[in-house]
């Protein structure tokens, strides 16, 4: 346990007249201990080299000496333990000494002054020199090789620093209960900081006890009283000030009373508190007397609790008479550091060769070494007058003169003056941090420049890799396709000759049948020869044979419409070379003339003919839902749409078959899909076979299909699978009028045989809300897109743009609070870029919000791309352009935009799908493609 203060100055003034006669022998002599101490460090050098390691010598930071630290390889007692890796040795020291220096004075009875009697435990990495000197200084390490990162010796000479500056400071704070003194009254009687006298005060207590108030006081003769009883006996004691508990003492002296055996103390800075810290659990001996109890780990309190579990004897009432407590409170224990900081110092350089004082607690030590730093700091910066040996120094104590001017407490200027030198320390010792991280930056500046270097080589990898998993992407997708077309060829292979075998079939059956009608015809043939006979001899009387008949020249109902379409081309093709407008321009609907047409007098010519000759037979056949109906609330929304009109009749529908010039087949592939389709299958083969089945029916059923082997016969999808699903019948694949959203060139879509519609999605089944927008002047988004990953073009999108740039707003999933129409209608461009198909409801939506789309796919047909010219307004961007997009719409001047912009206003009619169809909407525009597929084919009876 430490001393108290005025012992320990008692002490120091006991030996002070020996230890100053002690330093003028060494001013006398002071060449002589420059050659001892020059003996002494050869000495530890040469045993440094014989066992491979510098026993006792702890790495400091660059310029800090080492001479004291040297002097600790005399001590027979330190066991040193060295294990050589490589040229460098790590030394691990242990001390357990005992040092004190005997001084004895006239008057005195050789009063000891004696260090700290404790162990240490000191662990040191040294390394071996390289090149010997008799410097004092510990040489500057060598800058390590390019690439070889020596961190060990940065890394421990770190810690070493923050060791120093913080930990050995933090253990001295909290402290042991063997190296915390107690503060001492005036008159050397302990502080005790649970006195009424004090201040202290009990602030609780369980409700059986009386006289609570009574432990803090001093008279014996009265004392805390509760029942043995009571289930919970305890009392809160608030201390005179925040104090470091060290000691608590009890007593009782009562004698007709149990007493305390079993208790515990707990502590808190804020009272009242329902969460209280465990100070410790002690046991009293069963006597009438003081007994302390010493904390194992100090705490910082203001409030204590001590709880009382159990009591000796079986008296009736348990007493205790007082309670006392000591320790520090946080004046006198920075008062007590700054003493022991001075002392330490002066009590090493005074001792004798013979007996050397060694501070035995790693915090002096530490504190001790900081100083010993700080002298060599001051001496190489040109000796600026400040010397850390107290004991050398001509400066007077402050603490040695405040103990002499008073017993008690050191007076303000005193502590001031103490706190001013601890700046001029901090001071010194924040040069030592500079130096430091000085070397640091000089060590390790090649080594970051080369992280840098690897970190950017790493990039350009990881840049590399990224480009290798985009560009896998892509064979696998394109392999993905080509799988696919495979697959699909080969069931449109497996049909095509399942086709060809039932053709076959059919084809001998008919041969058959030819052969049946062949010969009844020649037997009839020979039955009636002789009235042949006969009329001709009637004949030469002048007389007829058959009376009502005569000779009249027939013609076919196919061969008259056929007429009639003769000369509806012959009107168009006339129409479309005219140049004056005004003789044809008497249709109130008909919208006015411009470039987004590719020839505007042709098309309303041929609207014309359409609506005077085309008439179109439903078949019957089929049951509802797959036949005969559709959805008319979704992405499908078109084709359920048109498959409703033409249901319930209209201007083009007929129910005479033979006044046809079209014949639709009344499917829903949707509908199919949704019946038939086995989820997660892969598979629309029952699909297949259901359309399949359909055909064979009707043409069986009707001559039509085998007149023109399926020519004037259309179906209508808006399915993604509808090209798939046709290919199981192979005439309606290559022959019929397949009307698609999916419009895809790759797939075999014929822009001469088949007709693109456009992909419609109507969430409620109405347009209410989607048409217009905003005017150009007030739309500030210059490009907008918002959809989830679907397709390699998306992904290329996405991984471009999404959420990258404040003009050109890609988005995966819209964030919270933004609708997507008001987005529509607020932007210029409305990206459109294909799926896994090319078709995309996001071109009619970007018209309907009068928006410019921008069209980025690959092989695909936009709708009615025979009337409209979508080039006038609309962008069409090459998928590899999809990093230049920006660029490409910043490169639209703003009348172009502008005109274009116009333009997406006049052609939103020819896609709007009205609940009643109206003229030259989406309706009416899928059945003039239909009408103008229908032109080019000739069909002979």
């Amino acid at each position: 346990m430490r001393k108290p203060v005025g012992a320990l100055l008692h002490d120091r003034r006991a030996v002070r007249v020996p230890i100053s006669g002690r330093n003028h022998l060494y001013k006398v002599s002071i060449s002589l201990v420059f050659i001892l101490w020059g003996l002494i460090f050869l000495f530890s050098l040469w045993i440094s080299r014989g066992d491979g390691c510098q026993e006792g010598s702890i790495l400091l930071p660059d310029g800090v000496s080492t001479t004291n630290e040297s002097k600790l390889e005399n001590n027979k007692d330190s066991d040193v333990l060295c294990e050589p890796p490589n040229g460098e040795s790590h030394c691990t020291i242990h001390l357990n000494n005992s040092c004190s220096i005997n001084a004895s004075s006239p008057g005195s009875d050789n009063e000891i002054l004696s260090s700290e009697e404790s162990s240490s435990h000191i662990q040191a990495t040294t390394r071996l020199p390289e090149d010997e000197s008799s410097s004092t200084r510990v040489k500057p390490e060598s800058k390590p090789p390019k690439g070889d990162i020596s961190s060990d010796t940065v890394l421990l000479g770190l810690e070493e620093f923050k060791s120093r500056a913080f930990v050995s400071r933090g253990k001295s704070e909290t402290g042991q209960a063997g190296n915390t003194i107690h503060r001492l009254e005036p008159g050397g009687a302990e502080y005790n900081y649970a006195s009424a006298s004090k201040g202290a005060k009990v602030l609780a207590f369980n409700k059986e006890a009386k006289g609570a108030s009574n432990i803090l006081g001093k008279d014996k003769d009265k004392y805390l009283r509760n029942p043995c009883s009571a289930e919970e006996k305890f009392v809160v004691i608030e201390l005179s000030e925040e104090t470091l508990v060290v000691t608590i003492e009890i007593a009782n002296f009562e004698h007709h009373s149990s007493n305390l055996k079993e208790f515990e103390v707990h502590g808190s800075l804020v009272y009242p508190t329902d969460v209280w810290f465990k100070l410790g659990n002690f046991t009293a001996p069963n006597a009438k007397h003081a007994h302390r109890f010493v904390l194992k780990d100090p705490k910082w309190v203001r409030y204590l609790k001590l709880n009382f579990l159990t009591h000796y004897g079986s008296e009736f009432y348990c007493t205790l008479s007082t309670v006392e407590v000591y320790g520090m409170d946080a004046v006198e224990m920075m008062l007590e550091d700054l003493i022991s900081a001075q002392h330490k110092p002066s009590i090493s350089d005074e001792a004798t060769p013979d007996k050397r004082v060694i501070p035995s607690q790693p915090g002096p030590i530490d504190e001790v070494s900081h100083g010993r730093e700080l002298q060599s700091l001051a001496n190489e910066e040109g000796g600026d007058g400040v010397d850390l040996e107290l004991s050398k120094s001509n400066t007077p104590d402050p603490v040695e003169e405040s103990h002499h001017q008073q017993p008690g407490r050191m007076p303000g200027d005193t502590v001031l003056k103490i706190l001013t030198q601890k700046v001029r320390s901090l001071d010194l010792s924040l040069s030592v941090l500079e130096r430091y991280l000085e070397d640091l930056t000089s060590k390790y500046g090649n080594i970051f420049k080369e992280f840098d270097k690897d970190i950017g080589n790493n990039n350009l990898l990881i840049e590399k890799t990224q480009e290798d998993i985009r560009n896998i992407l892509k064979i696998q997708d394109n392999t993905d396709k080509d799988l696919r077309d495979l697959i699909s060829w080969k069931s449109m292979v497996s049909l095509q000759l399942d086709g060809l075998q039932r053709h076959n079939s059919i084809l001998r059956s008919e041969i058959e049948r030819v052969q049946k009608n062949q010969t009844s015809l020649e037997n009839k043939g020979i039955v009636e020869e002789p009235q042949k006979t006969v009329a001709k001899d009637k004949e030469a009387n002048g007389k007829s044979a058959i009376p009502g008949i005569s000779k009249t020249k027939g013609y076919s109902k196919l061969k008259k419409l056929e007429e009639k379409l003769g000369r509806a081309r012959a009107a168009i093709r006339k129409a479309s070379q005219l140049h004056n407008l005004t003789s044809i321009h008497h249709d109130p609907d008909y919208v006015p003339t411009g470039p987004i047409y590719r020839n505007p007098n042709a098309f309303h010519r041929s609207y014309l003919e359409m609506e005077r000759l085309l008439k179109i037979y439903v078949y019957k056949e089929g049951e509802p839902p797959m036949f005969h109906g559709g959805p008319c609330k979704s992405i499908y929304s078109t084709e359920g749409r048109f498959i409703h009109e033409m249901e319930k009749g209209n201007l083009y529908t007929t129910n005479d078959p033979d006044q046809a010039l079209l014949y639709f087949l009344p499917f829903s592939v949707v509908n199919l899909v949704q019946y038939l389709y086995v989820p997660n299958s892969h598979e629309v083969n029952a699909i297949g076979r259901a359309i399949t089945d359909y055909i064979n029916v009707i043409s069986k059923k009707h001559p039509f299909w085998d007149r023109s082997l399926g020519a004037d016969h259309f179906m209508l999808s808006c399915h993604d699978w509808g090209p798939r699903t046709t290919s199981y019948v192979p005439l309606l694949f290559n022959n019929s009028i397949r009307v698609l959203c999916n419009a895809n060139v790759s797939e075999g879509f014929l822009p001469s045989k088949d007709a693109s519609f456009p992909e419609i999605h109507l969430r409620t089944g109405e347009i209410d809300g989607l048409i217009g927008g905003l005017s150009p002047s007030r739309r500030s988004v210059l490009a907008f897109f918002a959809g989830r990953l679907h397709g390699h073009i998306r992904y290329l999108l996405l991984q471009e743009w999404k959420e990258k740039d404040e003009d050109v707003l890609v988005y995966e999933e819209l964030p919270s609070g933004i609708s997507y129409n008001s987005m529509l209608k607020k932007s210029r461009f409305c990206l459109c870029p294909s799926g896994y198909e090319v078709a995309s409801p996001r071109v009619v939506e970007a018209i309907y919000a009068e928006c410019v789309p921008v069209l980025i796919s690959e092989s695909y047909v936009p709708p009615f791309s025979d009337v409209l010219n979508w080039k006038s307004f609309s962008v069409q961007i090459q998928v590899k352009d999809i990093p230049n997009i920006k660029k490409i719409l910043k490169g639209i001047s703003q009348t172009q935009y502008l005109r274009m912009q116009r333009r997406v206003k006049q052609v939103q009619r020819h896609f709007v799908l009205n609940g009643t169809p109206k003229r030259f909407d989406a309706f009416h525009m899928i059945l003039h493609s239909i009408w103008l597929r229908r032109l080019n084919i000739h069909i002979q009876d």
